[in-house]
Formats: structure tokens, C-alpha cells, sequence
């Protein structure tokens, strides 16, 4: 087949996602297009990768190899079905799918007059697990709900807009711009989109104008790529590593006085638990209105959650779809 990824858009996505329904849509998705689209060379490649990186840091996966292709090929079928799903529908699903804990975690932050960084990782499903956390912080009883419009809010909105940062393709799908149209005018918010192709200090400048206003972002710390900070963290016990976004984060909450809520997503037998950890404050430290969080007290606030990923990752290793990137990130 000449084009795969044409044929699977155009003649397959919307039969599958609108009738056999989520279980059955990612079973056939999973079984069949993810077979046609990842050559068997490449994921022969990828299995001896992460076999190499269990062993050196996780020793106690063994051949968990298995259970991370597994959930990379889950991952790939859920992603393609989550960006396709109507807003009803993924209303429907996570309500169905999703059992969320630390619910009082999110309410402390929305309580908090400052900015608030959603900070996650890339577990599981990390586009239902976004639209998951993002629904959470809708249905908390401290989230303001005032009149707004997609995609600029009026003159007069004086509540928390969302800023997403995202990159360029995600909002290229008509359904999942639809459905982010459809969120905003029942939740009665306004959302932006701070886009992860430009430059780190235009994304920088975006996201402390939105916290300075006291709204709200949805980024992940454990992005691998991208980025000139050259700060470095040990995972493992061994790995030397730099987690650009993660610094980035820690910098534009230093200077804004952000919370930081820690969150991640894993499946749980047929469906998914997000776990939300207490609030970050970095505003907290002593050192306010800091850009250098390798200095000072705020260090503290890089390695508390370095060692929240940390954690994360030990406990659901197969589950960590990153670890396709991880050696882009080692220092050798």
C-alpha cells in the first residue's frame, strides 16, 4: 500500500471510533493498522533499545520488554482514536474509562490565586490523560465558570483561560478542534494554544503572560527533545540526564509564583487511574521572581519533581512511552 496512513484516515478512523466503540476501536486499531504502519525492522530495533535500558536501570523488569511493546502499540491505537473521538463521546469515555485520585490536590491549586502549571508525562494515553486532567479541573467546584468565546475571550472575561502547549499537528485534526470548541462552550472557559515549535524563549514569554494573569497550563516535564538548558538531573541512580521542559517549567513558575501540579495517567486492567500529587509552590522557596532554578532554593523544586518522574517511571516502567527518546537525553 502506497499511502497507509491515507487509507487508515480516510476509510477506517471514523467506522471504527464511531461504532464498534472504544474497547473494540482500539483492539482492531492496536491488532491491525498499528501492524501496517510500524515496519517489523523497527520495532525489532526498538524492543532491543529498551531491553538494554531495563537492564541497565531497571534490572528488576527482566523481560518487560514485552509489556512496554505491548502498551507502545496500545498508546499508538489510543492516541489515533482520541483525536478522533466528539466531545460526547470523550465526555462519555473518561467518565466510563477514568478513575482520578487526589481530587483535593487539584482543588488547593485552583484555590490559589497564582498562575497554575498542569505539569504530566507521557503515560499511558497522554492525549485522554490531558483531556482527563483538563475535565477534572472543569468539574472542580473552585474552577470559575464566566461567559467567553472560542477562540479569544471577550474584553470582560475575568476568569482562568487554558493555554495548552502543544504542537502544531494536534490542533490539525478537524475532530479534535471540534471537540476543544465544544469544551469550551460548556465549560464556559476560554482556551489559547501555546505552540511547541517556536523558539524556547517566545514559548517562555507565552506561558508567563498567561500565569501572570492567573490562568492555567497543560504541559509535560518529561520532554525529552528540544531546549538549550543544559541543567542536569540523575535518574536511576546513574543516568545523567537534562529534561528541558521540566526546567522550563520550574523557571516560569519561579518567576511568576506558578503552582505546579504534578499528574500522570497509567492504565489499570480495562481502564485508566490518574493520580494527581500534591501542589508545587515554587513561589514558596525564598527566591521569588528567579529565572535560575539551578541556584538557590529552587533547585529543591527541580529535583522534588525529577523525583516524582522518577517514582512514576519505577512503578510503571512498561508503561513510560518515552523511553523510545531516552538516550537522546543521556550525557555521556
Amino acid at each position: 500500500m502506497k499511502h497507509p496512513e491515507a487509507f487508515i484516515k480516510n476509510r477506517l478512523i471514523k467506522a471504527f471510533v464511531n461504532h464498534a466503540g472504544f474497547d473494540a476501536a482500539r483492539f482492531i486499531l492496536q491488532r491491525v493498522i498499528v501492524s501496517m504502519i510500524i515496519p517489523a525492522a523497527m520495532m525489532k530495533k526498538l524492543a532491543l533499545t529498551i531491553d538494554s535500558y531495563f537492564k541497565s536501570y531497571i534490572p528488576r523488569m527482566g523481560k518487560g520488554v514485552a509489556g512496554y511493546l505491548y502498551h507502545f502499540k496500545r498508546k499508538l491505537a489510543e492516541d489515533i482514536i482520541a483525536v478522533n473521538l466528539s466531545f460526547e463521546n470523550t465526555v462519555n469515555l473518561i467518565e466510563k474509562k477514568v478513575t482520578i485520585r487526589g481530587k483535593e490536590n487539584i482543588d488547593s491549586a485552583l484555590s490559589s490565586k497564582k498562575g497554575i502549571i498542569l505539569l504530566g508525562a507521557h503515560f499511558g494515553s497522554i492525549i485522554l490523560g490531558t483531556m482527563s486532567m483538563l475535565k477534572a479541573c472543569f468539574d472542580s467546584a473552585s474552577f470559575p465558570r464566566p461567559r467567553a468565546s472560542f477562540p479569544r475571550p471577550r474584553a470582560s472575561f475575568s476568569g482562568r483561560s487554558i493555554h495548552m502547549c502543544t504542537e502544531p499537528d494536534m490542533i490539525r485534526f478537524p475532530e479534535n478542534l471540534k471537540r476543544l470548541k465544544e469544551a469550551v462552550r460548556v465549560y464556559n472557559t476560554a482556551l489559547y494554544f501555546i505552540l511547541t515549535d517556536k523558539k524556547g524563549h517566545d514559548i517562555a514569554h507565552d506561558m508567563i503572560n498567561a500565569l501572570d494573569r492567573g490562568n492555567i497550563i497543560s504541559t509535560n516535564m518529561d520532554v525529552l527533545r528540544g531546549g538549550s538548558d543544559t541543567y542536569q538531573f540523575t535518574l536511576f541512580g546513574k543516568a545523567r540526564v537534562t529534561l528541558p521542559a521540566l526546567m522550563g517549567a520550574v523557571k516560569v513558575a519561579c518567576m511568576t509564583e506558578a503552582a505546579i501540579l504534578p499528574w500522570y495517567m497509567v492504565r489499570d486492567g480495562g481502564g485508566f487511574v490518574l493520580t494527581c500529587e500534591a501542589p508545587v509552590f515554587a513561589g514558596e522557596t525564598g527566591d521569588r521572581g528567579s529565572s535560575r532554578p539551578q541556584s538557590g532554593a529552587h533547585a529543591a523544586v527541580a529535583e522534588k519533581l525529577r523525583g516524582l518522574l522518577e517514582q512514576w517511571i519505577i512503578r510503571n516502567p512498561e508503561q513510560w512511552v518515552y523511553w523510545d527518546r531516552f538516550g537522546k537525553r543521556l550525557v555521556r
